[in-house]
């Protein structure tokens, strides 16, 4: 059968734990297994971009936030903002007077800039997988590989249900399959690109 859909995961997990009494969990071992693996992997599907407004020099970061990668201020000229310690950017620029950019941090949900940005900011990062309960057809996982959903949930599944040896199994496979879909994903998107630059 295809696994596709949010109803169609759920059943193959439930034929892979053998367990008919878990059907009404299946759905928060699933919930978990998609937390567990925004914590692990990072593939292009997972990349995306926002425009982050500003006041007084902070903001929300995106609600499927994991990690950024790059963060620029929309100034003129674009500037790359550089990542430091929150304490050293408060104690070096006490000051909240609007001016160029230089660095940023982040505390909880939010990216404050120092010196203060008075522009937005343009952030490319990391999202969370879009979580399968509210997109009930699927989603890109389940179209690119849904042996990581059924892996993973099973997984998680396996503290419940007290059973060691198929948590190793399920462990295993789960990480082989996500660094294959590591490898695929360099060798799609990576490899074929051109440097640019000093070559030494």
């Amino acid at each position: 059968m295809p696994l596709t859909t949010y109803a169609e995961i759920q059943e193959e997990v439930a034929g892979w734990l053998q367990r008919d009494d878990l059907v009404g969990r299946i759905p928060n071992f699933i919930l978990m297994a998609e937390a567990r693996l925004n914590s692990l992997m990072r593939v292009r599907e997972m990349m995306t971009s926002a425009t982050i407004t500003l006041t007084s020099g902070s903001g929300s970061l995106p609600t499927d936030y994991l990690e950024h990668t790059r963060v620029y201020a929309n100034s003129s000229p674009v500037v790359i903002l550089e990542q430091v310690d929150p304490d050293w950017a408060i104690e070096k620029y006490p000051d909240t007077g609007a001016t160029t950019g230089q660095y940023f941090y982040i505390l909880g949900s939010s990216i404050y800039t120092k010196p203060v940005v008075s522009s937005t900011l343009a952030m490319a990062y990391y999202q969370k997988i879009p979580a399968l309960a509210s997109n009930t057809t699927g989603n890109w996982l389940t179209s690119r590989a849904p042996q990581l959903y059924i892996y993973a949930t099973c997984l998680e599944a396996a503290p419940f249900i007290d059973d060691d040896d198929r948590a190793a199994v399920w462990g295993n496979l789960m990480e082989k399959a996500i660094a294959e879909l590591h490898g695929n994903d360099i060798g799609r998107y990576r490899g074929a690109a051109r440097i640019r630059g000093p070559v030494a």
